[in-house]
Formats: C-alpha cells, sequence, structure tokens
C-alpha cells in the first residue's frame, strides 16, 4: 500500500513540474514565433523589392529599345545607392545594418533613394545614351 500511495505522488509531482514548465514555455515559444514572423516579412519585402529591381535592368539590357515602367512598393527601411557601374541595396533587418551591392556590367547613371516618402512608386529603368537611368516617380 505504502509503494502505491508514494508512486501515486511521483505521478502527481511530475505531473506538477510538467504543468509549470509547459506554463512558462508557451508564452516564450509564441514571442519567439512573432518575433521570426516580423523578421521574416521585413526580409522577404527587401528581398521581392530587390528581385523586381534585377528583373527590370536585365530587361534593359538584353532589349536596349525597350523600358519598363511598373509600380513597385519600396520597403521603408530600404536605401538605395545607384553608382556608376554598380547599385548598393541597404536596409536594416532588426537594427542590423545589411549591404547587399550588385554589378551588372553596364553604366548606371548615378543617384541616391535614401528615406523614401511613399511606400508605392512607379518605377522607371530605360537607356540614355549609354547609361541606364533608374527613376522612382
Amino acid at each position: 500500500m505504502t509503494n502505491l500511495i508514494e508512486r501515486l505522488l511521483l505521478i502527481g509531482l511530475g505531473i506538477f513540474l510538467l504543468t509549470f514548465f509547459i506554463s512558462f514555455a508557451f508564452p516564450l515559444i509564441n514571442e519567439l514565433d512573432s518575433y521570426e514572423t516580423s523578421v521574416g516579412n521585413e526580409l522577404r519585402e527587401c528581398d521581392d523589392f530587390i528581385s523586381q529591381i534585377d528583373a527590370a535592368i536585365f530587361l534593359v539590357i538584353e532589349s536596349p529599345e525597350d523600358s519598363v515602367y511598373e509600380f513597385i512598393t519600396f520597403p521603408d527601411n530600404l536605401n538605395l545607392s545607384i553608382y556608376q557601374t554598380y547599385i548598393t541595396f541597404e536596409y536594416y533587418i532588426e537594427k542590423v545594418l545589411i549591404k547587399n551591392p550588385k554589378q551588372y556590367g553596364v553604366n548606371f547613371i548615378s543617384r541616391k533613394f535614401h528615406d523614401m516618402y511613399f511606400s508605392t512608386y512607379y518605377l522607371s529603368v530605360n537607356w540614355i545614351n549609354v547609361s541606364i537611368s533608374i527613376n522612382f516617380l
């Protein structure tokens, strides 16, 4: 009989400790999940923007007589610097600066698009003389 009571007490203590651990673990797991979701959304937004710019530039490089005009969503935390031979995308993810320079093998008209006010712009990519011009209207 004593053996049975000891087993019941140990099982009860195990259930109590398991419940206690789970009650602390679930809020932490939910917080980590929401953190990863927000960071993932910001990163996906920047990657989508960069891939749209890449596609427009490659289209103009392949067929210089064509121009690209499309609506594009400019992420809030992204700065775009266009230099003579390359483009630098700079964005912040959780207060960490990520620089993504890309070289395309053509000349660009140098411009900087930092701290853009609106989120949706009309992207214009075309050849002007011997350089590619990128504008956000």
